[in-house]
């Protein structure tokens, strides 16, 4: 499976589980398809994308179901996806986060520790789906 994806099966998961808005930090070409078919069935889904193009991008494929913004609102978020970049901010986004939605977090297996500061720490006490590399890691509220 490319390395890409392996954060369908928790993200579905995520989302199937629960109801209310849900934000995607950092899109991408398996994670907003999926998440726009979840709009197209009456989910509030948005996108938030710091690349421009890349945001634009998505927007001409899927910006009919999928609201995209530089900066997402504050929202009462039902799951959050953080699979974004700079690697050095999914902590913090985490952080913001966790407690009050379901974050699903892309790429969290050990040997990421480096790539993604404090991550681990964000993360400890989730459950992890490690089936396929790389891990994906899920906190409830």
């Amino acid at each position: 499976m490319d390395p890409a994806a392996t954060h369908l099966e928790a993200l579905v998961w995520a989302v199937a589980s629960t109801s209310g808005p849900v934000l995607e930090v950092g899109g991408g070409f398996y994670s907003t398809p999926v998440l726009a078919g979840f709009a197209r069935a009456g989910r509030q889904v948005w996108c938030e994308e710091s690349d421009p193009s890349w945001r634009a991008e998505l927007e001409s494929r899927w910006g009919e179901h999928v609201s995209f913004v530089e900066n997402a609102p504050e929202e009462p978020w039902a799951v959050v996806l953080v699979d974004h970049r700079p690697p050095e901010a999914r902590a913090e986004m985490v952080n913001r986060h966790k407690g009050r939605a379901v974050v699903v977090v892309h790429d969290t297996e050990p040997e990421n520790a480096a790539v993604y500061p404090g991550l681990a720490d964000a993360v400890a006490g989730g459950r992890t789906f490690d089936t396929l590399e790389p891990w994906t890691t899920v906190m409830t509220p």
